[in-house]
């Protein structure tokens, strides 16, 4: 039907998992994001000793055959000797991205059952659906319904100078000229 371009850029206050060494006071976690869209799965690099990561890797074109197929996002710390600690995710329909430029948003990470917080960080993510490569005769192709539309326009997604305020984590990286995209039961900022 399509393909989602996708690119993971960086977290923000993601869980401290790993505890603190000698000398510091919070520990840190060596986290990477597994993305899972219908039977496709691609991990992202894991980037070590940091609740605040920033991803290099290569942006992802992602083909879905439905704009109602979720997109889902799950954050990990990488343990060496032990199994990866869950440190929480994101599920978003693919028709909450469509838009006809790329977008640039942070969302929020919902944490495991039973944290102590509902959110335990933010993510950046770039992504963009070109809806002129989108098989219009495709059986499961739809015009987008009004909240997809109503997510299109710009103005939905404001501009924000600073990513989400930081929890004292270290992550207050100023001037990002990132979006905060309010998409309606679905968790993002």
């Amino acid at each position: 039907l399509g393909k989602l371009r996708l690119q993971i850029k960086e977290a923000m206050d993601l869980a401290a998992m790993d505890t603190p060494e000698q000398g510091q006071l919070a520990g840190k976690s060596d986290p990477y994001v597994d993305v899972h869209l219908g039977s496709l799965y691609w991990r992202t690099s894991t980037e070590r000793k940091t609740c605040n990561p920033t991803w290099k890797d290569a942006e992802q074109i992602l083909p879905f055959n439905s704009f109602d197929q979720l997109l889902h996002l799950v954050i990990f710390d990488r343990d060496s000797w032990d199994s990866d600690d869950y440190l929480g995710e994101i599920l978003l329909p693919v028709g909450a991205l469509r838009s006809k430029e790329e977008r640039d948003v942070w969302l929020k990470v919902h944490g495991p059952p039973g944290h102590d917080a509902p959110i335990t960080g933010y993510l950046r993510v770039a992504f963009s659906i070109n809806e002129r490569d989108c098989d219009q005769n495709h059986p499961n192709y739809r015009p987008p319904n009004p909240e997809e539309v109503h997510l299109s326009h710009r103005h939905v997604a404001e501009k924000a100078e600073n990513p989400p305020p930081s929890r004292g984590g270290g992550g207050g990286k100023g001037g990002t000229g990132v979006e905060r995209l309010a998409v309606a039961g679905a968790p993002v900022v």
